[in-house]
This record gives structure tokens, C-alpha cells and sequence, in this order.
């Protein structure tokens, strides 16, 4: 299995993928996309693992996505 790191390097790579992730999060489906994607994390793992990158501004992430998942 992929850690949300791997799969993060992955999505930050391939733009298809991107935009399926982004699909997922808008359906609510996120930890679908990660299981799709060899990766067993859940929501607040990958929360726990990107919000980081957000505050440190390596990563933006548009708001109602970011509402998205905090709150599904």
C-alpha cells in the first residue's frame, strides 16, 4: 500500500489525476480515490498530512475544497 505521501507526489505530478482527486472531494469520495490509488489513508490522515503544506504555502488548495473536506 502507498502512504498519502506517495500518492500525493503522484497527484502533484499527473494532472489527471489531479482532476479526478478533485471530482472525489467535490462527490465526498476522497478515500474512494484513495483506495482506487493503492492508498488506505483516511480523510484526517491526508488532512493531517497536507494542511501543513498549506500553512507553509507549498501547497494551495481552493477554499470550498479545503471546506470540503474538513466538514464533507
Amino acid at each position: 500500500m502507498k502512504t498519502i505521501e506517495e500518492l500525493f507526489n503522484e497527484v502533484m505530478s499527473d494532472k489527471s489525476l489531479r482532476t479526478e482527486l478533485i471530482k472525489a472531494i467535490k462527490a465526498g469520495k476522497q478515500e474512494e480515490f484513495f483506495k482506487a490509488h493503492g492508498c488506505n489513508a483516511t480523510t484526517q490522515e491526508a488532512l493531517a498530512f497536507v494542511k501543513p503544506k498549506i500553512a507553509s504555502g507549498e501547497l494551495t488548495i481552493p477554499d470550498d475544497l479545503m471546506e470540503k473536506l474538513i466538514w464533507g
